[in-house]
C-alpha cells in the first residue's frame, strides 16, 4: 500500500519518528457528508468530494503512547 510508505516518510522527515510498516494499523469508513464535522473537512472541500465519502485511516502508537493518525478519501470508482 503506497500510502503507508508515505505515512512512515512523513513521520520521519516532518516528526524525526522511525515508524515500522508492521506497527501501522488502517481501516476504511464509510460517512456521509452530514456526519463529518467542518472541523474535519471544511464545507467548501467536502461539497467537492463523492457521496458517501470513504475515508481511510493510518494509524501508530507511539512509544510514549500518542497516537498518530493520517486520513485520506478515496474514490470508489477508481
Amino acid at each position: 500500500m503506497i500510502y503507508l510508505e508515505w505515512f512512515v516518510g512523513t513521520m520521519k522527515k516532518t516528526f524525526v519518528i522511525e515508524v515500522k510498516r508492521e506497527d501501522i494499523g488502517y481501516e476504511a469508513h464509510d460517512f456521509y457528508h452530514e456526519e463529518i464535522d467542518d472541523l474535519l473537512i471544511p464545507a467548501e472541500h467536502l461539497e467537492k468530494l463523492q457521496k458517501p465519502l470513504l475515508i481511510e485511516a493510518i494509524s501508530y502508537v507511539d512509544d510514549n503512547g500518542y497516537e498518530w493518525i493520517a486520513g485520506y478519501t478515496m474514490d470508489r470508482n477508481k
